[in-house]
């Protein structure tokens, strides 16, 4: 979570709906400009709700313990001992990990590809001639003050609206993906492992130009907690 986008975005508490913005109660872990690991607290003195922020990415749910038991996290999560400390107390089940690293194969390929012969885990459009198309809808001709993403996956399209607004958000309420998106922006790179058939893997590694203007959020999109206007929604 970059701390510049976190100043000028409000996130609104689900279990209250109180008209405070959430604020940044404590922060664990940070990396240059941007938050790894935090708690978000609702001020409300009826509330007092909070919310973590893992590998970057707040997580902004009425029902975390819901989530969390159908979320595709696997153990404790957290490098921090009070972020730990927090999921320890919620209930899950172990998923199959295997799953979980096609999914996430299978998102990246779709669009960080570099057009290289691939043979993904589901048909997917070759990453290169999709993202010819679909870029040049993100301009439209001119620029905008804030983006709204939802469904963002590995965040591709989020960046390339950044690219023609002050702010994109990119929301989705997959953690794995948005994780992955969130270490791109810090990184400044992709790096991921291709799944074929057989379910070998070919490592991908590669330099991405990533603009800081993005805030990932894992939240609902039918119950969003951001209070920013928004001026463009992704055509998906």
């Amino acid at each position: 979570m970059h701390t510049g986008c976190w100043e000028r975005v409000t996130l609104i508490c689900p279990h209250c709906r109180a008209d405070q913005g959430l604020v940044l109660e404590q922060v664990f872990d940070t990396r240059g400009d941007f938050i790894l690991e935090g708690l978000l607290r609702c001020p409300a003195a009826t509330c007092q709700a909070q919310y973590p922020i893992l590998d970057g990415i707040p997580i902004v749910l009425k029902d975390m313990s819901r989530w969390w038991r159908h979320s595709s996290l696997t153990g404790t999560p957290g490098n921090t001992a009070p972020l730990r400390e927090y999921f320890a107390v919620l209930d899950t089940a172990d998923p199959a990990r295997q799953d979980r690293y096609r999914l996430l194969s299978t998102y990246m390929e779709a669009h960080y590809g570099t057009g290289q012969p691939a043979e993904p885990i589901l048909p997917v459009l070759q990453a290169a001639d999709y993202w010819e198309q679909l870029i040049p809808l993100c301009a439209a001709g001119q620029s905008y003050q804030y983006a709204l993403d939802l469904g963002c996956s590995v965040g591709r399209y989020t960046f390339e609206l950044a690219r023609h607004s002050e702010l994109a958000i990119g929301l989705d309420m997959k953690f794995d993906l948005l994780a992955a998106a969130a270490r791109i922006q810090r990184e400044q790179h992709v790096r991921y492992q291709r799944t074929l058939r057989g379910q070998t893997f070919t490592p991908v590694e590669f330099s991405y130009a990533a603009p800081p203007n993005v805030f990932f959020l894992l939240a609902d999109a039918l119950d969003p907690r951001c209070r920013q206007p928004v001026l463009i929604v992704s055509p998906r």
